[in-house]
């Protein structure tokens, strides 16, 4: 299947017959109606890949290690939502979900801005199930008075965002097109002096250690709680 809409691209690419690769996965004395093919070469191929995810050493190691991170230390009922941007791409490559309806992203119109809200109201509808938002440092500028809300609501949400003062995805389709840089990199901000200035708590981490017990904490937690992960600038270069 051809991958040329210039959005998401393997790292590893595979060519065959799709019907014989679906007959062969499944065994010789079994038949596999087309639609159910594409599923099942999909799930073999996510299952190849996770080991080589889990292996990779390269900036991104630093997303992914945080994303893996709040997985282990969140439950099953977790519900995820993810904002637009190239961390989102990055998270639905990895992101398990074991229950229905436990991720929430924007699709074809890619909103920034629209992690933290949606987390929101899954905690409204919802407050016996924990809910984490994955957003870049763009998307949280953008909204981040939607903070002042899961204050006022006692929603005590996880929000996870991705600090490398960049507008990362657009940053690369620059550079792959041999652009100049403009209009995507901004100054830092400090989202965990933020968000206890609003009224939540507030963690700054550089390690999967501290991930971990960031989330764990946050897990406990009776307010909202910002984890801000530091990661370098280009860092998801070569991740789709």
């Amino acid at each position: 299947l051809a991958c040329d809409h210039g959005l998401a691209g393997p790292f590893l690419a595979r060519h065959a017959d799709c019907d014989r690769v679906a007959y062969g996965l499944a065994g010789a004395d079994h038949v596999i109606e087309p639609p159910l093919a594409g599923l099942v070469i999909a799930l073999a191929i996510g299952l190849a890949l996770r080991p080589l995810l889990r292996r990779r050493t390269d900036p991104a190691a630093q997303a992914l290690a945080a994303i893996a991170a709040a997985r282990r230390m969140l439950p099953d009922e977790t519900i995820a939502t993810v904002d637009s941007g190239a961390h989102r791409i990055l998270l639905s490559q990895m992101w398990e979900t074991k229950i229905p309806r436990t991720l929430l992203q924007s699709t074809g119109l890619c909103t920034m801005g629209c992690a933290v809200p949606l987390a929101l109201g899954a905690k409204l509808a919802d407050p016996s199930r924990p809910c984490v938002a994955f957003t870049g440092d763009a998307g949280l500028l953008m909204i981040l008075g939607e903070l002042a809300s899961a204050d006022e609501l006692d929603l005590p949400i996880i929000v996870v965002v991705f600090v490398d003062r960049s507008l990362a995805l657009i940053d690369i389709k620059q550079r792959q097109r041999q652009l100049k840089n403009a209009g995507v990199d901004f100054a830092r901000s400090d989202f965990a002096a933020i968000a206890q200035a609003m009224g939540g708590n507030g963690i700054a981490v550089r390690s999967t250690a501290e991930m971990e017990a960031a989330v764990t904490a946050a897990r406990d937690a009776d307010r909202f709680t910002v984890i801000a992960v530091e990661i370098e600038r280009e860092s998801y270069d070569g991740s789709f």
